[in-house]
């Protein structure tokens, strides 16, 4: 089977839950299937070293292919081709003529578009089989943030957002003949919209390295203290977070706490520098090695749909995590087994806490039932056949 996929990034290096789950997918792909990429780049971006990430973790990948987009100088005209003003930047004539191309001629028995930003592009192709990996739903995850904003501007804002997503969801969903999801909440909020009826769950796999590097050496009294992630570049997220660490310190928690993620929000920043306990790291090299030590792992972000990649990671490494239910409920873990804390509340992680901060036997267990439960669902291999069963319904 020849599949084309269309990546709006240049995939590497893989930072984030969507680059992790195509670079995942595709690890398993190169092996099953002929693939080429065509991939959405920066004017700047470094062609020569992008080719060697390639070369280096993928080798088996036919052909790349590059288009250029660039932030400052595309074309407003265009928003009736993209139909959404939020993809404006991702539009490249050379690539409508590269797919119009290919339209004709058959070269590919399925396209496979990575995240909606690329979506528009199915116009072009509509004689080719295709998936669309939408991840998300953008307009679920654009009312959530409506719902949960209170400056009226911006919550005015979130809901032309809101309706813009949705009247573009419901228009291109119907046109590819799968659109894959990480999580039940996205998919169910898609299908009560009546998009498409050919909606799947994609899991996001884990990559080895997080099981095979797991030896985190449990200390009773002496743990390494809270590690906070979370998407701290949203100001909600970031006000989610001081409203956490305020309540620590209102149950007068003193334990360490590292915050860690990229571009952090300037009130987080201003609010965290007042306390020398708090530090924040924006990136660490070696990110399997950083999660290999005694942390408490805690995820206090309120906003988000899907699968959050962060929580897996953790997890498979072994480290007792703690977060809102919304951000486990699409790992549908089992009930008979405490795997990690699902919380209604920020008192409820309070508690949760302090448990896990004195009693070293529940560290260790919560350990290894977490790091066994991704094993067993996210691993490489247990998501092989899912991906060969989504492609070949799709080809059929």
């Amino acid at each position: 089977m020849r599949v084309l996929y269309i990546l709006p990034y240049s995939l590497f290096p893989v930072n984030s839950g969507n680059k992790n789950l195509t670079y995942n997918l595709l690890k398993q792909a190169e092996f099953l299937y002929n693939c080429d990429i065509l991939l959405l780049v920066d004017n700047n971006s470094d062609q020569d070293l992008i080719k060697e990430y390639f070369k280096t973790n993928l080798s088996r990948i036919n052909n790349l292919f590059f288009y250029a987009y660039n932030f400052k100088s595309f074309n407003y005209f265009n928003i009736f081709k993209v139909f959404h003003p939020a993809f404006l930047k991702y539009y490249n004539s050379d690539v409508v003529k590269f797919l119009k191309n290919i339209n004709y001629r058959f070269e590919y028995d399925i396209i496979h578009f990575d995240m909606i930003h690329t979506s528009f592009y199915k116009t072009y192709c509509k004689n080719i089989k295709s998936i669309l990996v939408a991840s998300d739903s953008y307009s679920l995850s654009a009312r959530i943030s409506f719902l949960s904003e209170k400056k009226v501007f911006i919550k005015l804002k979130l809901l032309v957002q809101y309706f813009l997503f949705r009247f573009y969801e419901k228009y291109i969903y119907k046109l590819f003949d799968s659109v894959c999801f990480v999580s039940q909440i996205d998919l169910s909020f898609a299908s009560i919209n009546n998009y498409n009826k050919n909606f799947r769950i994609i899991k996001i796999g884990v990559d080895d390295i997080f099981f095979v590097n797991s030896k985190i050496k449990f200390e009773n009294q002496n743990f390494k203290g809270l590690l906070l992630a979370g998407s701290i570049d949203h100001h909600q997220n970031a006000f989610n977070f001081i409203e956490f660490i305020n309540l620590l310190h209102e149950f007068n928690i003193n334990i360490p706490i590292t915050i860690i993620g990229k571009n952090i929000d300037n009130n987080l920043l201003k609010f965290i520098s007042c306390y020398t306990s708090i530090s924040y790291i924006s990136y660490v090299e070696n990110y399997v090695d950083f999660l290999n030590q005694d942390w408490i792992y805690v995820y206090p972000q309120k906003l988000g749909t899907g699968l959050q990649t962060k929580l897996q990671q953790a997890m498979a490494i072994g480290l007792p995590v703690i977060a809102l239910k919304w951000s486990l409920s699409a790992l549908e873990l089992p009930k008979e087994t405490c795997i990690a804390f699902e919380c209604e509340n920020y008192s409820q992680f309070i508690f949760h806490i302090r448990e896990l901060s004195v009693n070293l036997n529940l560290r260790k267990n919560i350990s290894f039932n977490s790091a066994n439960f991704i094993r067993n669902k996210y691993s490489q291999n247990s998501i092989k056949l899912e991906i060969v069963d989504i492609y070949t319904n799709t080809f059929l």
